[in-house]
């Protein structure tokens, strides 16, 4: 207790100084309840504390609580540390663990002389701190065991965090682990048995097994022990007035402890320990020098273990009057043996007796109990005597009994006289030892537990089962509940249809419509009834199906009719039928007999009736053992289908909750109810039968290998909802005329048939709203039409964020016009947006009045007439074109001839005025085109142009924000607004990418929150941008985009999932699982990744937690997939052609795991988990808002560059010598393809050379370069955020120097090597381990049948027969299957043959091509790629064979955005697509990736790319040197100018500079 209070005065301090909140546990089943002597802090001293706290600027947590801890060694009585150590500077066994017992260990060990096992009390859990956690341990320590606390085994988290700490970079070497696991408290043997296993033994086993039965007291001699058995209804004693006593009147240290049972007979345990020393024992007394029974009846259960806990020759004390006859006759002889062997003192007293003769209640007996305890323990201690006590207990009585006659009664009974008289010894004979010897009840680690009665078998399970729903049923109804149960009684002529009750309910139902007309004609006509009666029928009759209305009136109504029903005929026929004056709620109660038959049970008829009945179904079934019995309808199902009835599935024993929920809803609900329990029996006369586990379910209980064993019908409960076969869902056909979705899942999985049902619904649904034909895509994606719920949140949202702005602006008296603005954009980048919301919010910050902004096709144009003042902000996409989503509005306002008059108005547009050539003539039309379009339009229409219509040009030093920038003031300025100066939040994305991460809370953002708003298939725009760092990213099917804004219909929303793979080695397992998520969950494609990384596509949100868990299961994850961190690792994946390239694969995982973000949030939020092991809320490497861009790192063996190491952030090329042998690593560091059409100050780059460095210097190197580019990197403009601008910027030296002062040590100089290709090496290879690898070719890693190319079923078979083996992924966007033995090989081509999927169908050009994702499905595409490139290859293979080229290597690629996916700006030929169907072209980069292209001709066609290519390709076929290359040729040839550094990517003519960059051994041209 004293160290509880000591760390909330800790936990208080840190909270203030860091402004995080500090969770403070403390053991809730011991400390809790206990009171103890503790030295408080007093208030002045609390505040004194608080004021000199301030605030700490310490990043790292568990610093700022050391220091705290260390701050207050004065105040406190102990020097407490995060991690304290206990025991010998030599020990060479530990123990780890926690809380109270911590504390047993430590007595155990202060008494355990010459021990050499030390301990280590572990105080701050999280963040879990490695460094301080290992500073803490003996230098000497061979063994470490950590002991978990947890009632779930599997939950060893502790474990967890410690197995981390040695397995980090911070911990060389590693002791061996142990574990042991508690689900209670530790007694002192259980603790010294752990103790004397690391004592004696070399070998301990992983596992220690507690053993909390054995007998050892480790506590003082000097510590007293009593323990007092009381019932609680009864008496109520406890210690209170002993501790109050023996406390702070006798100065001693004190400890009091109970515990009550859950049984109905509601026992107390009361411990109590003093002493003169300080207790530190935190677990049950055992030894006790005296046990009080306060009622005798816990000594006659033989359930009870009373005296379990008293020592040899202790002393028991029974509140009786009994003698040895009634002891002989009354308690058992287990009890009686217990006494004699123990040599027990037994005294009675009958105290209640005392208490009654005095004239108080039987309650004031545990105060001649205390007395006792006093009396006893002063004969037998030295610290304390019973003359210095009876004053402060006399004292105490007196207070607590103002009768003076009773108090006087009481305390003559408590003087030492009076107890020696009352106490009565029990002399039994010695012959009760040789009585049985088998003693019953607790044993000492039971005591541990909450005590619990045995209570008596209650008859069958599902008639226990039954009486717990009949019970809900009448908690929650209580009087208005009339339950027709067919399980018990029921009409005869309808023992088990529903249709005999069902009659019985029409009547009753008949029979109060007749009352509440009755009642309605009385009050017209009578006139002599009670004044008051009148008032309360006219509120009833008008009210009466009111359940408020009846239960304020009924009552009252009902006591006046008693005395009115005399006075006329109408008022005695209402009394005759009071029953019916309740709105009472009617539930017939049935079985699942009735799914047997769903039309002659009556099921059918109560659902078409559409009358206000309640029926509940109980389903007894196993369903984890069972599968649906033969003929057995899913009644939920069945009625779900009717459309007009509430439905709901429940059970009880899993969701209390939920149950009454649902109950509620359903009396509720006007029209039938269904509503179908689980009422699981388990037969327990039968073994436990065991539940297997179908291939195909997954189950959250993954601790079993095979199956698990079924004990109790809650565990069956539990389990089925859980594997989905009890889904617990809420059907509320209400809600639909509130726009809200009726169906509500309320557990994690569904049924597949439910599943179904809802898909067809929102589809039917979809089609009764609007006819329009939609793809089968678009119906996996719209999980509800209606985003209204969604909105509402965002704007919410928004609203909160505003606040503080708001309040800064009335504090400041700004007073503007009265506005009423309405912003509208048309955005595809979120640059239009941002600003739109820039314009909103600095509106709102400045009271301009109401403000809205939207997405300009949300608008209503019949409206716009209404309006005072518009501002467009309008995006140019494509060939002049408006955004999609800006589109509809401009069509109509362009269509429009309504007059605006009264509208004032301003247009900014953003563009890019080289997109078509610089100075062309088509740049210079569709720049900007649909604000000037706008802008003119609005004018010809009579609206008033507030300013100019803006045009912001990405071409500008500045971009797009100078231009808006001197065109914002200018609108304020006309229309007389003093807009609020400083930061206003929001803005263009660039602003505030920062804040969203830095506000997210590790990454948390409100992504959980929006996985549970189903109203929308989308989340918020803030978490979109968070969930690229899980590996996600929101898309939606943009082909019919356009339709469905139209429409009016939320967009086409999924989700894309990337899984990385690092260094790209992966299992056939593996495989498996990504194809089957893939079927399942995805659009059926699966997609390899340029960077060795599989992609889901169409994953729709209500799936996408299932998936990620799939992909857990799989052991993969997509944590830093994407979003601005370091990327999948990739490697050369042949990791058994050469010992080097094996080293390639583990230096992959290790820089992968070792930059990975450390925050825990992807496990809470994807796998449910509240912690794991070694997680944290600190970002050691990234901090708080992560890096400006992403960052990539790439591992390449010469002479294959197939992974486009100069490509890369960072890139680490192995350096073999003449043997073989690895001697290390070129460092190279400033690589990166993405760029912006037109945008000069954007380029792709190629890296430059670092140094060299060792394998063992690798991740240092690797870490020191991503925290210069965190701390260096532009953040305000994330088009020049990339590692590649930060080199650009500030030089290569600049990073050598920081890097080797970072990492203590210098690197070498780069040395010489030399790349060939970056093609993979197709076909079979054989390793040094003699087993085959082949590289399959993948067309750009798209994996999904089409007629006569079923890639997909013949990947998938091959895996399924290659179980074992490898499914490795290229950078090429290529398939490995390594491994494979001499057998294996034959069958494995057998199937290439089989599939036709062999790579020889392949000219060499399309085996070095590769294209991105692109339309329709990628958000950031402007053109198609991976659906286009296959064809365009095609028709150029008609060349290449003509002239002979079929086999020539021609690296090849595509994309549908200039930010480079597919690398193309090191493929020889590229095309980067400008709008759809147009391409920009690239020539000349070099055939082994170490040169960049420069584009050849801009914006495109097909026709045109093949009058281009057609003829280079003939001369290139004439013209070549031998091994000449095709983008050499190109250079020599003059048909264009090399780019030797990127940035003159856009240079040409004598811009071009043709000087490469110093010290890099790369071959160029």
């Amino acid at each position: 207790v004293q160290e509880a209070h000591d760390m909330a005065i800790v936990a208080h301090l840190v909270a203030s100084k860091t402004g995080k909140p500090i969770i403070h546990s403390i053991d809730g089943g011991r400390i809790a309840g206990q009171i103890s002597r503790t030295k408080l802090l007093g208030y002045n001293t609390l505040a004194k504390l608080e004021e000199e706290a301030g605030i700490s600027h310490e990043a790292n947590t568990v610093e700022v609580v050391q220091d705290t801890m260390e701050s207050l060694a004065d105040y406190f009585s102990h020097k407490y540390s995060p991690f304290e150590y206990f025991g010998p500077a030599d020990a060479d066994s530990v123990i780890v663990t926690t809380g109270v017992v911590s504390a047993v260990f430590q007595e155990v060990l202060s008494g355990h002389k010459n021990s050499k096992v030390g301990l280590i009390k572990v105080r701050v859990i999280r963040p879990f701190c490695i460094k301080k956690f290992l500073e803490s341990l003996p230098t000497s320590v061979r063994r470490v065991c950590v002991v978990d606390q947890s009632l779930d085994s599997s939950k060893k988290l502790l474990f967890q965090d410690v197995v981390a700490a040695f397995h980090s970079d911070a911990q060389v070497s590693a002791p061996a682990l142990v574990q042991a696991n508690l689900s209670g408290h530790l007694t002192p043997g259980g603790a010294l048995g752990i103790v004397k296993t690391l004592e004696s033994s070399s070998n301990v086993k992983a596992n220690i097994v507690v053993d909390n039965d054995a007998v050892y007291d480790s506590a003082s001699e000097l510590i007293s022990k009593v323990v007092m058995w009381s019932m609680r209804n009864s008496t109520s004693f406890d210690f209170h007035v002993c501790a109050q006593i023996l406390g702070p009147k006798l100065s001693l240290h004190v400890q009091q402890f109970d515990q009550f049972d859950s049984g109905n007979m509601s026992y107390l345990r009361s411990e109590l320990r003093f002493a003169p020393i300080a207790i530190t024992s935190e677990y049950p007394v055992s030894d006790a020098e005296c046990v009080i029974c306060d009622n005798a009846s816990c000594l006659m259960l033989p359930q009870y273990n009373v005296l379990g806990q008293i020592a040899d020759e202790g002393t028991l004390v029974v509140n009786e009057s009994w003698n040895l006859r009634d002891m002989e006759n009354v308690l058992g002889d287990k009890v009686k043996h217990s006494i004699a062997s123990k040599k027990v003192k037994v005294y009675v007293i009958d105290a209640s007796k005392i208490a009654a003769q005095a004239g108080v209640s039987a309650a004031a007996s545990s105060w001649i109990l205390q007395a006792c305890v006093l009396f006893l323990s002063g004969k037998s201690n030295s610290s304390m005597s019973y003359p210095q006590a009876l004053p402060h207990l006399q004292r105490l009585l007196r207070k607590e009994f103002r009768n003076q006659q009773a108090a006087k009664l009481l305390l003559s009974q408590i003087s030492a006289t009076s107890l020696e008289s009352n106490l009565k010894v029990i002399n039994y004979p010695e012959s009760w030892s040789t009585l049985s010897s088998v003693v019953g009840g607790e044993s000492v680690s039971a005591l541990m537990q909450p005590l619990a009665l045995e209570k008596a078998p209650e008859g069958p399970e599902n008639t226990s089962s039954r009486n717990s729903y009949n019970e809900l049923l009448e908690q929650v109804f209580s009087e208005r509940l009339v339950v027709s149960d067919t399980n018990t009684s029921g009409p005869s002529a309808a023992s088990s249809s529903l249709e005999g009750y069902y009659g019985e309910f029409l009547a009753k139902v008949q029979t109060r419509k007749r009352v509440v007309s009755h009642i309605g004609h009385m009050l017209k006509t009578s006139s002599d009834v009670n004044t008051e009666l009148i008032k309360l029928l006219k509120q009833w009759y008008h009210a009466h199906d009111s359940v408020s209305v009846c239960n304020a009136t009924v009552p009252r109504i009902k006591s006046l009719l008693k005395l009115e029903k005399g006075k006329n005929a109408d008022l005695g026929y209402v009394f005759e039928h009071q029953e019916f004056l309740q709105k009472n709620s009617h539930w017939i109660v049935g079985s699942d007999n009735w799914a047997y038959d769903l039309s002659s049970s009556g099921i059918h008829h109560i659902l078409a009736s559409r009358d206000n009945v309640n029926v509940l179904v109980l389903d007894t079934q196993q369903y984890s053992k069972d599968s649906i019995k033969p003929g057995k309808k899913d009644i939920g199902l069945y009625a779900m289908s009717y459309g007009s009835a509430y439905v709901a599935s429940i059970s009880l024993l899993a969701s209390h909750s939920q149950a009454l929920r649902a109950l509620s809803e359903a009396d509720s609900f006007n029209g039938p109810s269904i509503v179908i329990a689980h009422a699981p029996k388990v037969d327990s006369t039968e073994p436990a039968s065991p539940v297997a586990f179908r291939p195909n379910e997954t189950s959250i209980i993954s601790d079993f290998d095979d199956e698990v064993i079924i004990k109790t019908p809650a565990e069956e409960a539990n389990l089925c909802v859980e594997l989905g076969r009890w889904p617990l869902y809420r059907w509320n056909p209400a809600l639909e005329e509130a726009c809200k979705d009726p169906f509500v899942l309320d557990s994690s999985k569904l049924k597949q048939e439910v599943e179904e049902f809802l898909k067809r619904e929102q589809q039917l649904t979809l089609l009764a709203n609007k006819e329009m034909k939609l793809p089968e895509e678009l119906h996996q994606s719209l999980e509800s039409s209606l985003a209204a719920q969604h909105k509402a949140l965002e704007e919410q949202a928004r609203q909160r964020k505003l606040l503080a702005e708001q309040f800064d602006s009335l504090a400041n008296g700004v007073s503007n016009p009265d506005l009423n603005l309405l912003v509208l954009y048309g955005s595809d980048g979120g640059n239009a947006a941002g600003l739109a919301e820039l314009i909103a919010k600095k509106a709102e910050a400045s009271k301009c009045g109401e403000v809205r902004v939207m997405e300009a096709n949300e608008f209503n144009l019949d409206e716009l007439s209404e309006e005072k003042h518009v501002f467009l902000i309008l995006s140019t996409a494509g060939q002049g074109e408006d955004c999609a989503n800006a589109k509809h509005f401009t069509e109509n306002l362009h269509g429009s001839k309504s007059k605006l008059p009264g509208l004032k108005f301003a247009v900014f547009g953003l563009g890019d005025s080289h997109y078509w050539g610089e100075g062309t003539a088509d740049s210079a039309k569709y720049f900007c085109k649909p604000a000037k379009d706008a802008h003119a339009k609005l004018i010809e229409l009579g609206a008033t142009a507030i300013v100019d219509v803006g045009l912001g040009d990405d071409q500008n030093d500045d971009g797009y924000e100078g231009t808006f920038s001197e065109w914002e003031p200018e609108v304020w300025k006309n229309l007389d607004v003093t807009p609020v100066q400083g930061k206003i939040a929001g803005g263009a994305p660039e602003i505030i990418d920062d804040e969203i991460k830095g506000g997210s809370n590790f990454l948390r953002g409100m992504i959980d929150e929006g996985l549970r708003d189903l109203s929308t298939g989308k989340l918020l725009p803030e978490d979109t941008k968070l969930t690229k760092f899980h590996g996600i990213y929101q898309q939606d099917l943009r082909s019919v985009r356009e339709e469905l804004d139209a429409a009016g219909l939320e967009r086409a929303y999924s989700f894309m999932i990337r899984i990385g793979v690092p260094g790209g080695v992966a299992t056939s397992e593996q495989y498996i699982a990504m194809d089957d998520l893939c079927s399942t969950y995805a659009n059926g494609a699966l997609k390899l990744t340029t960077r060795q990384a599989y992609q889901l596509h169409g994953v729709v949100k209500k799936n996408l937690k299932t998936t990620m868990q799939g992909i857990n299961k799989a052991c993969m994850d997509t944590l830093a997939a994407c979003g601005d961190v370091n990327r999948n690792v990739i490697g050369n994946p042949h990791i058994r052609k050469s010992k080097v390239h094996a080293e390639v694969n583990r230096l992959s995982n290790a820089l992968n795991t070792h930059l990975k973000p450390r925050t825990s949030a992807y496990h809470e939020i994807w796998l449910d988990k509240k912690r794991v092991g070694g997680g944290t809320d600190y970002e050691p490497i990234y901090g708080q808002t992560y890096l400006p861009r992403k960052f990539k790192i790439a591992i390449a063996v010469p002479p294959r560059n197939d992974v486009d190491v100069f490509a890369h952030c960072l890139g680490f090329i192995a350096i073999v010598d003449s043997r073989g042998n690895l001697e290390g690593w070129n460092v190279t560091i400033g690589g990166g393809m993405g760029t912006t059409h037109g945008n000069k100050l954007t380029y792709p780059r190629l890296s430059d050379m670092l140094g060299f460095c060792t394998t063992e210097q690798a991740v240092k190197v690797s870490e020191a370069i991503v925290i210069l580019q965190r701390d260096n990197g532009h953040r305000t403009n994330r088009k020049h955020a990339r590692l590649k601008y930060t080199v650009e910027d500030n030089g290569v030296q600049f990073f050598r120097d920081n890097v080797e002062k970072m990492c203590g040590f210098k690197l070498g100089d780069a040395r010489p090597f030399q790349f060939t290709t970056n093609s993979d090496p197709y076909g079979w290879n054989k390793g040094i381990d003699g087993k085959w690898d082949y590289t399959m070719f993948v067309e750009n890693g798209y994996i999904k049948d089409i007629d006569g190319y079923k890639i997909k079923t013949a990947l998938r078979e091959i895996a399924e027969f290659h179980v074992g083996g490898e499914f490795s992924l290229t950078a090429n966007q290529n398939i490995i299957i390594g491994g494979v033995s001499d057998e294996r090989k034959p069958m494995i081509q057998k199937l290439f043959e089989k599939y036709n999927i062999d790579n020889s169908r392949y000219s060499a050009m399309r085996l070095h091509s590769m294209a991105c994702v692109a339309l329709p499905t990628c958000a950031l595409a402007m053109a198609e790629s991976q659906t286009y490139l296959p064809s365009l290859v095609g028709k150029l293979e008609e060349t290449l064979d003509e002239v002979g080229l079929r086999h020539d290597a021609i690296t090849i690629r595509m994309t549908g955005c200039p930010n480079g996916c597919a690398r193309p700006y090191v493929a020889e030929i590229a095309f980067v697509g400008k709008a759809p169907g147009n391409y920009n072209l690239y020539l000349g980069a070099g055939h082994a990736g170490n040169r960049i292209n420069k584009m050849y001709k801009e914006g495109v066609n097909e026709e045109q790319i093949l009058a281009i290519l057609r003829p280079l390709l003939r001369r290139y076929a004439s013209e070549r040197n031998n091994g000449e290359k095709f983008g050499d040729w190109v250079i020599r040839a003059g048909v264009i100018e090399p780019t030797l550094q990127g940035k003159y990517f856009w240079s040409t003519g004598e811009e071009n500079k043709l000087e490469s960059p110093s010290g890099t051994y790369q071959i160029y041209w």
